[in-house]
């Protein structure tokens, strides 16, 4: 006999038994009248590895997966004292594409409690309600508050202050809006703002007497030399501004001279 093939398909097999395979590899083959018959009772229907040989009341072979594959309930044990009947729990009935859709989505999918009623496309399913997973709560979102300033630095630094706060939008002050204030910014001041930074103020170069600039130069470091008024210089002297960097710093002029050049030189 040929292999169940992987996709969701349905064969009749040569000996009359339909046969349905969701995912045939690694699957249970279990008859049932329906899906959801052959899951519920899987570990008691009787079972079709090669896709035949299910009875005529059950006469559909399934191959499913193990964790859809469920035990019938058990009858609670009886007692000769005070004998009590354990309630039975009703399987879902949970409308689906297939019975993996109603399984999966037990909890959100639509109900339908007379067996029918899903809309075009879907079908109900019994679902068993040991099989239904349980929904996780989610936490809802924190919402952003919404506080009254008159700029979003004053909103911001008036967050704390539920009283400021202006859920619906309005409700705030003269000359006040209503500003979000993101959560993390919530309370935070503005900073200070910076004073005008003072510039430096130029020290004057300094103004020396002398008869030539170096020697002005070499004069520099005297203060009795100096002519901050440009009056203040001797005879046949000049006032010269000499650069910081070479305040005090005398020059020496190397003159090439001949020997008659020398023998010419007379004192002063």
């Amino acid at each position: 006999m040929a292999l169940l093939h992987q996709a969701a398909l349905t064969l009749l097999i040569a000996s009359g038994t339909l046969v349905t395979s969701v995912d045939a590899q690694g699957s249970i083959f279990v008859c049932g009248s329906k899906y959801d018959d052959a899951s519920l009772n899987c570990t008691v229907n009787p079972k079709c590895p090669t896709g035949a040989g299910c009875p005529a009341d059950k006469n559909i072979c399934f191959a499913m997966p193990e964790d859809q594959c469920f035990s019938p309930a058990s009858p609670a044990p009886t007692s000769s004292i005070n004998p009590t009947n354990s309630p039975t729990v009703s399987p879902m009935k949970v409308c689906g594409s297939n019975f993996n859709d109603a399984l999966t989505n037990c909890r959100t999918n639509a109900q339908c409690p007379s067996g029918g009623g899903c809309g075009f496309g879907k079908a109900c399913f019994d679902v068993p309600q040991r099989g239904c997973p349980t929904l996780v709560p989610t936490k809802a979102p924190t919402p952003t508050p919404k506080v009254c300033g008159v700029d979003g630095w004053d909103a911001q630094a008036k967050c704390p202050d539920m009283s400021k706060h202006c859920p619906s939008g309005d409700g705030c002050g003269i000359g006040e809006a209503c500003w979000s204030v993101p959560k993390d910014l919530c309370g935070v001041t503005q900073p200070p703002t910076p004073g005008p930074t003072e510039s430096p103020t130029r020290e004057p170069l300094p103004q020396v007497c002398g008869t030539s600039a170096a020697e002005a130069q070499a004069n520099c470091l005297d203060m009795t030399k100096r002519c901050p008024n440009n009056v203040e210089c001797g005879f046949g002297e000049a006032c010269f501004t000499v650069p910081k960097a070479v305040c005090g710093v005398q020059q020496q002029q190397q003159q090439q001279q001949s020997p008659n050049d020398v023998d010419s030189i007379s004192p002063g």
